[in-house]
């Protein structure tokens, strides 16, 4: 039985050039085309690599297409700095939350004509998770001419937008049928962090153990609010991890299974809601049902979760 949510994501690009006298020139932000292979790193928890390590800028123009991995003609690459990322926050309604990633290069290290930008997670080519087309002011491609005494700042911003609407569904239960309503948790810190791994981007669903787990709630349960920290009603403080399936490239989605073993998940009157906790509670769901599902101290209760996420 599968109770799904969707996540979107889009991406932007400003390139700031600063001259020897101090004369500063900019593109103004410009959007990106997140690539198959940077959606796929999201589903990889195999990889450890993190998407957005190196900025990338090069000379080549053609039309960026999804299965790209590379830059065309890359010129040189840069390291993120960490210490400077920055998080933002929209609130109400969106509650998008926004990661601006700088990379400077050193002087003189871009020299020429530059076309094209990316990021991915090294300094060499296939490792891509976006490209775009340097474009201009009216969103024409072009290209920013640099010379040794020009220093470059690439900036990249990643919005990530929360499923602020309600999802419903229903899963079959020994031939009973419970009409399901999936719901946001603490709308406000969603995907809050970005660290050296990449992992507190946007890989919620994507390992095992530690910072994940489900709790149940007892007959009664009812929905909260997105920006709430768990859905109203009584829990018995059962804590369960969750395992994940195994990615299936370019599937855009993965699978946390939960297994309630028969001294688990016993709440009064049955399981009426279930609060999903993903990446040391930067992603929180709740799921609530239309009426209890019966869990004894006799029975196993496995539910997945399907996690999708999208251009």
């Amino acid at each position: 039985m599968n109770i799904a949510m969707n996540t979107t994501m889009a991406g932007e690009y400003n390139l700031v050039i600063t001259s020897a006298d101090g004369t500063v020139r900019e593109t103004g932000w410009f959007p990106n085309l997140i690539l198959n292979q940077g959606l796929n790193r999201f589903g990889d928890s195999a990889s450890a690599a993190n998407p957005f390590y190196y900025a990338s800028i090069g000379t080549g123009n053609s039309t960026p297409v999804a299965t790209q991995i590379t830059l065309d003609t890359p010129v040189a690459y840069s390291a993120i700095n960490y210490n400077t990322d920055t998080v933002t926050y929209a609130g109400s309604p969106s509650y998008a939350v926004t990661h601006t990633m700088p990379y400077t290069f050193a002087q003189g290290a871009v020299v020429g004509n530059m076309a094209e930008v990316g990021i991915g997670s090294t300094n060499t080519t296939g490792s891509l998770f976006s490209r775009a087309l340097i474009l201009d002011t009216n969103s024409n491609p072009t290209t920013i001419t640099l010379t040794s005494l020009d220093q470059l700042t690439i900036y990249y911003k990643l919005t990530i937008n929360p499923p602020i609407v309600d999802g419903t569904g229903t899963v079959v239960l020994n031939s009973i049928t419970y009409n399901y309503t999936t719901r946001l948790l603490a709308a406000g810190t969603f995907c809050s962090s970005i660290n050296s791994s990449g992992a507190g981007a946007f890989s919620y669903p994507y390992s095992n153990g530690t910072g994940n787990g489900a709790s149940t709630y007892a007959a009664g349960a009812a929905l909260a609010a997105i920006t709430a920290a768990s859905p109203t009603g009584t829990t018995s403080g059962t804590y369960t991890d969750p395992t994940t399936a195994t990615y299936v490239a370019n599937s855009f989605s993965r699978t946390a299974i939960v297994t309630w073993t028969p001294t688990q998940g016993i709440e009064t009157g049955g399981i009426q809601a279930i609060k999903l906790i993903f990446n040391n509670v930067t992603v929180n769901f709740q799921i609530v049902f239309d009426k209890p599902i019966p869990k004894l101290n006799t029975t196993t209760l496995t539910l997945n979760f399907v996690f999708s996420w999208s251009r």
